[in-house]
């Protein structure tokens, strides 16, 4: 879902949309605006089972 080495930073909630917000490797950043909230929580999901695979990155 996530592509790597990209970042999920944070989401939001702005304006009734969810927006996801990126850090890339060349240090720009991005934002995923209007997400729908199953893919949110399918990108959520994604972070916690990296972290969970490899617990040095947190």
């Amino acid at each position: 879902m996530i592509e790597e080495p990209t970042t999920l930073l944070a989401f939001r909630l702005t304006d009734g949309e969810w927006q996801a917000m990126f850090l890339h490797p060349d240090g720009s950043g991005s934002v995923k605006h209007d997400v729908p909230v199953a893919e949110l929580i399918e990108m959520i999901l994604d972070v916690m089972a990296r972290s969970e695979e490899n617990p040095a990155r947190h």
